[in-house]
């Protein structure tokens, strides 16, 4: 597994373990406001945070297009680290061909084409970053407006996720009416890759 699907899967997790904190906060002036003091009479729905990214049409298609673009950046740099190893090779076996000041010279070309590749390898993992991470900021978005406006719907007090939760009885799961409102809002999230 390398440097970026390791990333990513933590990216996943963040997102997954935010999104409860998120929410739930969001819904906290609401509760504040409630007329009961004792919560009798309110109603609570809990949706599961992980099934939506899993299962959802817009995660699957933001995924779908990051692994594309991660494994056409993944080939481009195989390709061109294969280029400096070879550049590298070429200029120590004419170490001894060449003058001190001439090797110095060659020496110091490949160290800043070698340093140039780093830092353009690192511009794009960033890019990449930043296009998965606005993108998946859509879908929260687009989560937590359908999750409000379902609240208001079916008059929910708290809407809690799973993951935030010790227990919660089956009954309360609303995650797969709010999975089928996202799958129909949002069926596909274009990943914006800037250049």
């Amino acid at each position: 597994m390398n440097f970026l699907e390791k990333y990513m899967r933590l990216n996943i997790k963040q997102f997954i373990i935010t999104l409860p904190l998120i929410t739930t906060l969001s819904f906290l002036p609401n509760l504040a406001s409630a007329k009961s003091d004792n919560f009798e009479g309110n109603r609570i729905a809990v949706v599961d945070s992980q099934k939506m990214v899993e299962e959802s049409k817009a995660f699957k298609s933001i995924k779908e297009q990051v692994n594309k673009k991660s494994e056409s950046f993944k080939k481009e740099a195989t390709n061109k680290e294969k280029e400096l190893k070879k550049k590298f090779n070429e200029l120590e076996s004419n170490k001894r061909k060449l003058s001190k000041e001439a090797f110095d010279q060659e020496s110091e070309k490949f160290s800043r084409e070698a340093e140039n590749f780093q830092k353009k390898g690192y511009e794009e993992r960033m890019k990449i970053e930043k296009a998965y991470a606005d993108a998946m900021s859509q879908v929260e978005k687009t989560i937590n407006e359908i999750i409000q406006r379902k609240a208001k719907q079916d008059n929910y007090s708290l809407v809690l996720f799973k993951l935030s939760t010790v227990y919660s009885n089956e009954n309360l799961d609303i995650t797969a009416s709010i999975l089928t409102e996202l799958d129909k809002a949002l069926p596909k999230v274009e990943v914006k890759f800037s250049k």
